[in-house]
């Protein structure tokens, strides 16, 4: 291991780390008889490997070698590719090569994979990785730009990629999202540099606290993760704005298990509805069986694929006896064949209702996209407007699967 270290010691910068790492660890084994030992092209470049010419094969053999004793394996062909040089662009601030690595999988895997069975319209959903993605990446590029220049006292200016596919989202205000940006030259204008490093840090983390821990990378308003209508600013159903994580708040599987939301939300190609339906009694009740009416033969539920495509996830208030109890009724027969049934039984000060704030007179549907984010929120007897925005990229059953990957070109819309 001693040449792995060296490498280590005389690189300057981390954007090479994982090539340089391989390069080493090539040296160290070219005495071992492998393909390195015997290739002229890596003895005539000084040792340097080709990064086009390695193999899956031998990214997991290094990988293994890496992280021994632990063993590592290819979950499939394509498990491996997204994060591989994750690495080379970014700084350590924010774990923002590996992070950004693994929200692109997760955002662009169901959409691709929907498309490649012939379920959603191709020229609909894919470009959606692009609008929702690069947003995120530049925000990470402005971000990592300012505070390597604040820790090298750099006057290289952060490059400008502003209206670079980085619209703001229709609910953010100008004054909202200004990028922290670091110059010495005007921040020392008055020689006081330990004064301007301490604004400079308070702006930078005031601004990008929750961004560096991952919990803060809203998505720009797309077909799946669309902007309020003027009545839903009016009147939102729910607090939690479309286009960010959804969270994840502790709930009640039964009467001898707790858990979080996420744990019933499994499935890379599924859209969770979660009803929120406090009580289950008055007027959310009457919501509810409109919506349970919608799972019918002729709603949207069927219309797109049914529980193959969409999980129904009740979140209701008590303790798992109450709830229970009270989705019994002829009104909510179909809802209740279909649902998931949660009990958010905790103190209303952090129950699931309060963090995705609820109005517990007229109850909230969340859809919850295949990654964990949220694509849109209704009150529940909305059902014509959630088939409206399921219509936008899905095909209905009838029509799925006749032309994988270009059914938009051929205009199934």
């Amino acid at each position: 291991m001693e040449a792995v270290w060296s490498f280590r010691e005389k690189t300057g910068t981390l954007g090479n780390f994982l090539e340089n790492r391989f390069e080493a660890i090539c040296r160290w084994q070219e005495a071992k008889g492998s393909r390195h030992a015997t290739d002229d092209d890596f003895h005539e470049s000084g040792g340097k490997v080709d990064i086009n010419s390695i193999t899956p094969e031998e990214v997991l053999e290094q990988a293994n070698r890496i992280f021994a004793p632990y063993k590592l394996k290819f979950a499939a062909p394509l498990s491996w590719f997204a994060i591989w040089r994750s690495e080379h662009i970014h700084s350590v601030m924010g774990a923002f090569g590996l992070n950004a690595s693994i929200l692109d999988s997760a955002n662009l895997a169901w959409k691709m994979g929907l498309c490649a069975r012939g379920l959603a319209k191709t020229e609909v959903l894919v470009p959606t990785y692009e609008q929702e993605r690069r947003r995120h990446a530049v925000r990470i590029i402005q971000t990592s730009g300012a505070y390597l220049r604040f820790v090298c006292n750099s006057t290289i200016p952060v490059v400008d990629l502003d209206g670079i596919g980085t619209a703001r989202r229709s609910d953010e205000d100008e004054e909202e999202t200004p990028p922290v940006k670091y110059d010495p030259m005007e921040l020392d204008s008055e020689g006081k540099w330990e004064e301007t490093d301490k604004q400079f840090l308070a702006r930078f983390f005031a601004r990008n606290g929750p961004f560096l821990l991952g919990i803060d990378s809203p998505y720009a308003d797309t077909v799946v993760s669309p902007p309020r209508t003027i009545l839903q600013k009016a009147h939102p159903p729910v607090e939690v704005k479309n286009g960010v994580r959804a969270p994840n708040p502790r709930v009640c599987f039964d009467s001898g298990k707790t858990g979080y939301l996420y744990d019933k939300m499994v499935g890379a190609d599924v859209f969770n509805i979660v009803l929120f339906g406090s009580d289950l009694l008055g007027p959310v009740r009457q919501r509810l069986a409109e919506f349970s009416k919608a799972l019918g033969p002729k709603g949207f539920f069927r219309k797109y694929g049914g529980p193959e495509r969409f999980r129904i996830i009740v979140v209701a208030k008590g303790v798992p006896f109450e709830t229970h109890a009270r989705m019994e009724g002829d009104e909510l027969a179909a809802l209740q064949e279909q649902a998931i049934v949660l009990s958010d039984d905790r103190s209303p000060d952090e129950d699931a209702h309060t963090t995705y704030g609820i109005n517990h007179a007229y109850g909230a549907v969340v859809i919850v996209r295949p990654d964990l984010w949220v694509g849109n929120s209704f009150f529940p007897d909305e059902v014509d407007n959630m088939e409206r925005y399921f219509q936008a990229f899905l095909l209905p059953v009838a029509m799925q699967g006749k032309d994988k990957m270009t059914n938009g070109v051929n205009g199934y819309h």
